[in-house]
Protein backbone atom coordinates (compact mmCIF):
# COMPACT_ATOMS: atom_id res chain seq x y z
CA UNK A 1 0.00 0.00 0.00
CA UNK A 2 3.27 2.06 0.81
CA UNK A 3 4.15 1.71 -2.53
CA UNK A 4 0.81 2.61 -4.59
CA UNK A 5 0.45 5.98 -2.19
CA UNK A 6 4.14 6.74 -3.12
CA UNK A 7 3.45 6.39 -7.05
CA UNK A 8 0.15 8.39 -6.90
CA UNK A 9 1.57 11.09 -4.49
CA UNK A 10 4.48 11.50 -7.41
CA UNK A 11 1.93 11.41 -10.26
CA UNK A 12 -0.16 13.86 -8.74
CA UNK A 13 2.73 16.29 -8.14
CA UNK A 14 3.74 15.84 -11.53
CA UNK A 15 0.95 16.15 -13.04
CA UNK A 16 0.26 19.37 -11.03
CA UNK A 17 3.51 20.53 -12.09
CA UNK A 18 2.41 20.13 -16.01
CA UNK A 19 0.20 22.97 -15.27
CA UNK A 20 2.83 25.74 -14.65
CA UNK A 21 5.35 23.41 -17.11
CA UNK A 22 6.72 25.37 -19.88
CA UNK A 23 7.41 21.85 -21.18
CA UNK A 24 7.57 18.45 -20.56
CA UNK A 25 9.32 15.70 -21.54
CA UNK A 26 8.64 11.69 -20.76
CA UNK A 27 10.46 8.12 -21.62
CA UNK A 28 10.81 5.12 -20.71
CA UNK A 29 10.65 1.72 -21.78
CA UNK A 30 9.61 -1.88 -20.78
CA UNK A 31 11.69 -5.16 -20.86
CA UNK A 32 11.54 -8.84 -19.70
CA UNK A 33 14.20 -11.23 -19.69
CA UNK A 34 14.54 -14.89 -19.12
CA UNK A 35 17.30 -17.62 -18.89
CA UNK A 36 17.75 -21.09 -19.17
CA UNK A 37 21.22 -23.02 -17.77
CA UNK A 38 22.55 -25.67 -19.89
CA UNK A 39 25.31 -28.00 -19.31
CA UNK A 40 26.66 -28.39 -15.89
CA UNK A 41 23.52 -25.63 -14.85
CA UNK A 42 21.14 -26.93 -16.10
CA UNK A 43 19.04 -26.72 -12.95
CA UNK A 44 19.32 -22.66 -13.09
CA UNK A 45 16.91 -20.35 -14.67
CA UNK A 46 15.33 -17.16 -14.02
CA UNK A 47 12.99 -14.39 -15.40
CA UNK A 48 12.45 -10.87 -14.93
CA UNK A 49 10.31 -7.87 -16.08
CA UNK A 50 10.63 -4.27 -15.48
CA UNK A 51 8.75 -1.54 -16.82
CA UNK A 52 10.82 2.17 -16.44
CA UNK A 53 9.57 5.61 -16.31
CA UNK A 54 11.52 8.93 -16.88
CA UNK A 55 10.01 12.16 -16.54
CA UNK A 56 11.43 16.01 -17.28
CA UNK A 57 9.43 18.37 -15.91
CA UNK A 58 10.46 21.80 -17.29
CA UNK A 59 8.78 24.43 -14.95
CA UNK A 60 10.68 27.34 -16.55
CA UNK A 61 14.05 28.20 -18.60
CA UNK A 62 16.25 27.75 -15.71
CA UNK A 63 14.54 25.25 -13.41
CA UNK A 64 13.67 21.41 -14.36
CA UNK A 65 12.37 18.26 -12.19
CA UNK A 66 13.74 14.46 -13.47
CA UNK A 67 11.82 11.51 -12.44
CA UNK A 68 13.31 7.86 -12.99
CA UNK A 69 11.25 4.97 -12.18
CA UNK A 70 10.84 1.31 -11.76
CA UNK A 71 8.44 -1.30 -11.61
CA UNK A 72 9.13 -5.26 -11.91
CA UNK A 73 10.39 -8.05 -10.17
CA UNK A 74 10.88 -11.77 -10.88
CA UNK A 75 8.12 -13.37 -9.34
CA UNK A 76 4.88 -11.20 -10.53
CA UNK A 77 4.61 -9.54 -7.74
CA UNK A 78 5.44 -5.87 -8.73
CA UNK A 79 8.01 -4.02 -6.99
CA UNK A 80 7.63 -0.13 -7.29
CA UNK A 81 11.28 1.75 -6.69
CA UNK A 82 12.72 4.69 -7.41
CA UNK A 83 15.74 5.55 -9.40
CA UNK A 84 16.16 9.10 -9.24
CA UNK A 85 14.21 12.05 -8.19
CA UNK A 86 16.15 15.09 -8.13
CA UNK A 87 16.07 19.24 -9.15
CA UNK A 88 18.11 20.73 -11.94
CA UNK A 89 18.79 24.34 -11.67
CA UNK A 90 20.55 26.18 -14.32
CA UNK A 91 21.93 28.92 -11.63
CA UNK A 92 24.23 30.70 -14.30
CA UNK A 93 21.27 31.15 -16.68
CA UNK A 94 19.24 32.24 -13.68
CA UNK A 95 21.90 34.63 -13.12
CA UNK A 96 22.45 36.28 -16.53
CA UNK A 97 18.89 36.60 -17.13
CA UNK A 98 18.73 38.70 -13.06
CA UNK A 99 21.88 40.75 -13.70
CA UNK A 100 21.28 41.34 -17.66
CA UNK A 101 25.60 40.29 -18.10
CA UNK A 102 25.93 36.39 -19.19
CA UNK A 103 28.51 34.75 -16.89
CA UNK A 104 30.24 33.75 -19.88
CA UNK A 105 30.32 30.00 -18.04
CA UNK A 106 27.63 27.61 -16.82
CA UNK A 107 26.83 26.94 -13.44
CA UNK A 108 24.54 24.66 -12.91
CA UNK A 109 23.04 22.60 -8.82
CA UNK A 110 21.62 19.49 -8.95
CA UNK A 111 19.57 18.01 -5.69
CA UNK A 112 17.87 14.86 -4.78
CA UNK A 113 18.23 11.19 -4.99
CA UNK A 114 20.06 10.37 -8.12
CA UNK A 115 23.07 8.50 -9.14
CA UNK A 116 26.33 10.86 -8.83
CA UNK A 117 28.93 9.33 -10.73
CA UNK A 118 30.96 10.42 -13.28
CA UNK A 119 31.66 10.84 -17.44
CA UNK A 120 33.79 7.31 -17.71
CA UNK A 121 35.64 8.84 -20.61
CA UNK A 122 37.99 5.65 -21.14
CA UNK A 123 35.29 3.03 -21.67
CA UNK A 124 34.93 2.25 -25.39
CA UNK A 125 34.76 -1.44 -25.72
CA UNK A 126 31.96 -4.32 -25.54
CA UNK A 127 33.31 -7.08 -23.72
CA UNK A 128 35.20 -6.35 -20.47
CA UNK A 129 35.46 -3.38 -18.54
CA UNK A 130 38.73 0.04 -19.50
CA UNK A 131 37.02 2.23 -17.55
CA UNK A 132 37.42 3.91 -14.43
CA UNK A 133 37.17 1.64 -11.17
CA UNK A 134 36.00 4.47 -9.29
CA UNK A 135 32.55 3.87 -7.30
CA UNK A 136 29.81 5.74 -7.09
CA UNK A 137 26.48 5.58 -5.55
CA UNK A 138 22.55 6.24 -5.93
CA UNK A 139 22.36 8.24 -2.88
CA UNK A 140 20.24 11.32 -1.22
CA UNK A 141 22.95 14.27 -2.57
CA UNK A 142 23.67 17.30 -4.20
CA UNK A 143 25.99 18.62 -6.83
CA UNK A 144 27.57 21.59 -7.96
CA UNK A 145 29.27 22.22 -11.90
CA UNK A 146 30.73 24.52 -14.22
CA UNK A 147 30.83 24.08 -18.03
CA UNK A 148 33.39 25.89 -19.51
CA UNK A 149 33.19 26.85 -23.59
CA UNK A 150 30.72 23.85 -24.08
CA UNK A 151 33.49 21.22 -24.00
CA UNK A 152 35.15 20.94 -20.14
CA UNK A 153 32.87 20.38 -17.10
CA UNK A 154 34.82 20.88 -13.29
CA UNK A 155 32.08 19.50 -10.30
CA UNK A 156 31.85 18.72 -6.72
CA UNK A 157 29.27 16.39 -5.49
CA UNK A 158 28.13 14.64 -2.27
CA UNK A 159 25.84 11.89 -1.33
CA UNK A 160 24.97 9.88 1.99
CA UNK A 161 23.83 6.58 1.68
CA UNK A 162 22.46 3.66 4.41
CA UNK A 163 24.14 0.39 2.85
CA UNK A 164 24.92 -3.02 4.03
CA UNK A 165 27.69 -4.99 5.49
CA UNK A 166 28.51 -8.34 6.06
CA UNK A 167 28.21 -9.29 10.02
CA UNK A 168 30.67 -11.97 11.36
CA UNK A 169 27.75 -14.35 12.94
CA UNK A 170 25.71 -14.17 9.54
CA UNK A 171 29.04 -15.67 7.57
CA UNK A 172 29.34 -17.89 9.86
CA UNK A 173 25.81 -19.68 9.42
CA UNK A 174 26.40 -19.07 5.61
CA UNK A 175 24.54 -16.22 5.28
CA UNK A 176 25.89 -13.27 3.39
CA UNK A 177 22.70 -10.87 3.55
CA UNK A 178 24.56 -7.71 4.94
CA UNK A 179 23.60 -5.24 7.66
CA UNK A 180 24.54 -2.55 9.15
CA UNK A 181 26.98 0.43 6.98
CA UNK A 182 26.53 3.82 6.45
CA UNK A 183 27.98 5.27 3.60
CA UNK A 184 28.93 8.64 2.53
CA UNK A 185 30.72 9.75 -0.62
CA UNK A 186 32.15 12.93 -1.83
CA UNK A 187 33.24 13.13 -5.99
CA UNK A 188 35.23 15.90 -7.45
CA UNK A 189 35.76 15.67 -10.67
CA UNK A 190 36.55 17.38 -14.03
CA UNK A 191 36.24 15.84 -17.80
CA UNK A 192 36.70 17.80 -21.56
CA UNK A 193 35.82 16.51 -25.22
CA UNK A 194 38.28 18.56 -26.40
CA UNK A 195 37.42 18.70 -30.77
CA UNK A 196 40.26 18.51 -32.97
CA UNK A 197 39.45 19.55 -36.17
CA UNK A 198 39.30 16.93 -38.85
CA UNK A 199 40.16 14.09 -36.77
CA UNK A 200 38.12 13.50 -33.82
CA UNK A 201 37.38 14.42 -30.18
CA UNK A 202 39.85 14.29 -27.04
CA UNK A 203 38.65 12.97 -23.72
CA UNK A 204 40.12 13.44 -20.64
CA UNK A 205 39.43 12.98 -17.18
CA UNK A 206 40.35 13.23 -13.80
CA UNK A 207 38.16 12.09 -10.48
CA UNK A 208 38.92 11.86 -6.54
CA UNK A 209 36.52 10.31 -5.00
CA UNK A 210 36.05 9.76 -0.89
CA UNK A 211 33.51 7.12 1.19
CA UNK A 212 33.44 7.57 3.98
CA UNK A 213 31.73 4.57 5.78
CA UNK A 214 30.85 3.96 9.42
CA UNK A 215 30.70 0.31 10.37
CA UNK A 216 28.10 -0.85 13.16
CA UNK A 217 27.74 -3.10 15.74
CA UNK A 218 28.91 -6.86 15.06
CA UNK A 219 30.36 -6.12 11.42
CA UNK A 220 33.21 -7.26 9.99
CA UNK A 221 35.01 -4.12 9.71
CA UNK A 222 33.77 -3.01 13.31
CA UNK A 223 35.06 -6.46 14.64
CA UNK A 224 38.56 -5.43 13.33
CA UNK A 225 39.01 -2.30 14.23
CA UNK A 226 36.49 -2.11 16.98
CA UNK A 227 32.95 -1.06 17.10
CA UNK A 228 31.81 1.10 15.76
CA UNK A 229 34.26 2.33 13.57
CA UNK A 230 34.76 5.03 10.23
CA UNK A 231 37.21 4.16 7.43
CA UNK A 232 37.82 5.95 4.57
CA UNK A 233 38.13 5.00 1.41
CA UNK A 234 39.91 7.40 -1.37
CA UNK A 235 40.47 6.81 -5.03
CA UNK A 236 42.26 8.87 -7.47
CA UNK A 237 41.19 7.85 -11.34
CA UNK A 238 42.63 9.33 -14.68
CA UNK A 239 40.91 9.02 -17.97
CA UNK A 240 41.19 9.40 -21.41
CA UNK A 241 40.10 8.60 -25.07
CA UNK A 242 40.16 9.17 -28.36
CA UNK A 243 37.37 9.60 -30.68
CA UNK A 244 38.23 9.54 -34.44
CA UNK A 245 35.80 10.21 -37.23
CA UNK A 246 37.32 8.55 -39.87
CA UNK A 247 40.77 6.55 -39.62
CA UNK A 248 40.21 5.85 -43.29
CA UNK A 249 37.37 6.49 -45.17
CA UNK A 250 33.86 4.67 -43.86
CA UNK A 251 36.02 3.48 -40.62
CA UNK A 252 35.77 5.08 -37.44
CA UNK A 253 37.04 3.90 -34.04
CA UNK A 254 38.08 5.11 -30.56
CA UNK A 255 40.83 4.49 -27.97
CA UNK A 256 40.85 4.74 -24.35
CA UNK A 257 42.84 4.03 -21.46
CA UNK A 258 42.12 4.90 -17.43
CA UNK A 259 44.42 3.98 -14.18
CA UNK A 260 43.06 4.02 -10.97
CA UNK A 261 44.16 3.96 -7.41
CA UNK A 262 43.47 3.49 -3.74
CA UNK A 263 45.41 6.47 -1.49
CA UNK A 264 43.92 4.71 1.69
CA UNK A 265 45.13 1.22 1.52
CA UNK A 266 43.95 0.00 4.44
CA UNK A 267 42.39 -3.19 3.75
CA UNK A 268 45.39 -5.15 5.01
CA UNK A 269 44.88 -4.28 8.80
CA UNK A 270 41.52 -6.07 8.16
CA UNK A 271 41.91 -9.16 5.51
CA UNK A 272 42.67 -11.76 8.29
CA UNK A 273 39.21 -10.56 10.00
CA UNK A 274 37.24 -11.00 6.83
CA UNK A 275 36.48 -15.08 5.48
CA UNK A 276 33.71 -13.91 2.76
CA UNK A 277 32.47 -10.38 1.33
CA UNK A 278 29.32 -10.17 -0.92
CA UNK A 279 30.99 -10.38 -5.09
CA UNK A 280 29.48 -7.13 -5.88
CA UNK A 281 31.85 -5.38 -4.02
CA UNK A 282 34.46 -7.12 -5.98
CA UNK A 283 34.83 -3.59 -8.59
CA UNK A 284 34.62 -0.81 -6.49
CA UNK A 285 37.91 -0.94 -3.98
CA UNK A 286 41.05 -2.43 -5.89
CA UNK A 287 44.38 -1.29 -4.75
CA UNK A 288 44.92 0.03 -8.40
CA UNK A 289 43.31 -0.96 -11.72
CA UNK A 290 44.66 -0.63 -15.28
CA UNK A 291 42.04 -0.71 -18.42
CA UNK A 292 43.16 0.05 -21.99
CA UNK A 293 40.52 -0.97 -24.85
CA UNK A 294 39.93 0.41 -28.61
CA UNK A 295 36.75 -0.07 -30.93
CA UNK A 296 36.52 0.28 -34.93
CA UNK A 297 33.05 0.32 -36.84
CA UNK A 298 33.17 0.09 -40.43
CA UNK A 299 30.06 1.91 -42.36
CA UNK A 300 28.28 2.86 -39.48
CA UNK A 301 28.40 -0.17 -37.66
CA UNK A 302 28.10 -2.38 -40.42
CA UNK A 303 30.79 -4.63 -39.04
CA UNK A 304 32.47 -3.59 -35.30
CA UNK A 305 35.33 -4.88 -33.20
CA UNK A 306 36.24 -4.78 -29.94
CA UNK A 307 39.13 -5.52 -27.62
CA UNK A 308 39.86 -4.81 -23.64
CA UNK A 309 42.45 -5.18 -21.15
CA UNK A 310 42.05 -4.86 -17.49
CA UNK A 311 44.76 -5.38 -14.86
CA UNK A 312 44.26 -4.95 -11.49
CA UNK A 313 45.60 -5.65 -8.05
CA UNK A 314 43.40 -6.01 -5.13
CA UNK A 315 42.76 -7.27 -1.33
CA UNK A 316 41.72 -10.62 -1.49
CA UNK A 317 39.04 -10.59 0.96
CA UNK A 318 36.87 -8.57 -1.99
CA UNK A 319 37.59 -11.43 -4.30
CA UNK A 320 34.99 -13.89 -5.15
CA UNK A 321 36.73 -17.89 -5.47
CA UNK A 322 39.77 -16.65 -4.15
CA UNK A 323 41.07 -17.98 -0.13
CA UNK A 324 41.18 -14.92 2.13
CA UNK A 325 43.16 -16.69 4.87
CA UNK A 326 46.15 -14.56 4.77
CA UNK A 327 46.71 -10.78 3.16
CA UNK A 328 48.59 -11.28 -0.15
CA UNK A 329 46.90 -9.00 -2.85
CA UNK A 330 45.82 -10.73 -6.12
CA UNK A 331 46.58 -9.22 -8.90
CA UNK A 332 44.32 -10.24 -12.10
CA UNK A 333 44.63 -9.53 -15.95
CA UNK A 334 41.41 -10.12 -18.40
CA UNK A 335 41.41 -9.68 -22.32
CA UNK A 336 37.81 -9.04 -23.67
CA UNK A 337 37.59 -9.13 -27.77
CA UNK A 338 33.87 -8.64 -29.58
CA UNK A 339 32.60 -8.56 -32.71
CA UNK A 340 29.23 -7.22 -33.93
CA UNK A 341 27.48 -6.68 -37.62
CA UNK A 342 24.64 -5.18 -38.60
CA UNK A 343 23.97 -6.44 -41.70
CA UNK A 344 20.38 -4.48 -41.88
CA UNK A 345 18.78 -2.01 -39.71
CA UNK A 346 17.08 -4.28 -38.13
CA UNK A 347 19.21 -7.04 -37.46
CA UNK A 348 22.10 -7.11 -35.35
CA UNK A 349 24.46 -10.08 -34.13
CA UNK A 350 26.89 -9.89 -31.91
CA UNK A 351 30.04 -12.33 -30.22
CA UNK A 352 32.11 -11.30 -27.47
CA UNK A 353 35.60 -13.69 -25.33
CA UNK A 354 36.99 -13.21 -22.16
CA UNK A 355 40.23 -14.40 -21.67
CA UNK A 356 41.67 -14.82 -17.95
CA UNK A 357 45.77 -14.19 -18.73
CA UNK A 358 46.38 -15.41 -14.87
CA UNK A 359 45.27 -18.59 -13.19
CA UNK A 360 45.89 -17.22 -9.47
CA UNK A 361 41.99 -15.12 -10.37
CA UNK A 362 40.76 -17.12 -13.27
CA UNK A 363 40.52 -21.24 -13.57
CA UNK A 364 41.02 -21.43 -17.62
CA UNK A 365 42.52 -18.90 -20.04
CA UNK A 366 39.03 -19.65 -21.99
CA UNK A 367 37.05 -17.91 -19.39
CA UNK A 368 33.52 -16.78 -21.41
CA UNK A 369 31.74 -16.24 -24.51
CA UNK A 370 28.55 -14.49 -25.16
CA UNK A 371 27.24 -14.68 -28.98
CA UNK A 372 23.42 -13.47 -29.40
CA UNK A 373 21.40 -12.04 -31.89
CA UNK A 374 18.99 -9.04 -32.13
CA UNK A 375 15.65 -8.43 -33.99
CA UNK A 376 14.44 -4.65 -33.68
CA UNK A 377 11.55 -4.09 -35.28
CA UNK A 378 10.80 -1.03 -35.26
CA UNK A 379 10.54 0.51 -31.28
CA UNK A 380 10.74 -3.03 -30.20
CA UNK A 381 13.71 -5.74 -29.66
CA UNK A 382 13.91 -9.22 -29.14
CA UNK A 383 17.18 -11.13 -28.41
CA UNK A 384 18.13 -14.59 -28.36
CA UNK A 385 21.71 -15.59 -26.63
CA UNK A 386 24.10 -18.17 -25.55
CA UNK A 387 26.54 -17.46 -22.78
CA UNK A 388 28.90 -19.51 -21.74
CA UNK A 389 31.73 -19.59 -19.19
CA UNK A 390 34.54 -22.05 -17.71
CA UNK A 391 32.91 -24.40 -15.35
CA UNK A 392 34.61 -23.54 -11.99
CA UNK A 393 34.56 -19.85 -12.68
CA UNK A 394 34.27 -17.94 -9.98
CA UNK A 395 34.95 -14.78 -12.17
CA UNK A 396 34.26 -13.80 -15.37
CA UNK A 397 35.60 -11.31 -17.67
CA UNK A 398 32.74 -9.86 -18.96
CA UNK A 399 29.62 -10.64 -20.91
CA UNK A 400 27.66 -8.80 -23.98
CA UNK A 401 23.79 -9.39 -23.42
CA UNK A 402 23.39 -12.14 -21.47
CA UNK A 403 20.94 -12.09 -18.59
CA UNK A 404 23.24 -13.55 -15.75
CA UNK A 405 26.97 -14.42 -15.96
CA UNK A 406 26.92 -16.96 -13.37
CA UNK A 407 25.52 -19.14 -14.82
CA UNK A 408 26.12 -20.82 -18.51
CA UNK A 409 22.85 -20.36 -20.05
CA UNK A 410 20.04 -19.60 -23.15
CA UNK A 411 18.82 -16.12 -22.36
CA UNK A 412 15.85 -14.23 -24.05
CA UNK A 413 15.24 -10.40 -23.84
CA UNK A 414 11.60 -8.79 -25.47
CA UNK A 415 12.01 -5.15 -24.58
CA UNK A 416 10.17 -1.65 -25.77
CA UNK A 417 11.35 1.73 -25.81
CA UNK A 418 8.89 5.11 -25.86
Amino acid sequence: MKKILFLAFVLVVAVGMSAAAADISWSGGVETEAFQGVGDDDGAQGATYSVDLDLSVYVDEFSSLYFESETGDSTGDAEFSVGEAALVSDLGGWIGAFTGAPLGFGLHYKVGYAEWDYEDVADVSDYGNEGLAVGDFTAVGQRFGLTFVDMVNVYAAHSFVQAEGLELDDIEDGDTDPDGVTLAQMIFGADAAIPVEGIGTLGLEAVLSMFDATYGTGTIIGEAYGDPTTVWTTHLGLGASFAMDEIIPDLSGALGASFTYDLTDYGHDIVDTVQDVDEDLDDWIPLWYLGVGGSVSYLDGLVGASISFSMTEEYTWYVPGVDADDADDVTRMGLGLALTSSPIEFLSFEAGLGLGLDDDYYEEIMNSADISMTFSPGAASFTLGYFWKEEDAANVVGDLNAVTDDFTSIYFAAGLEY
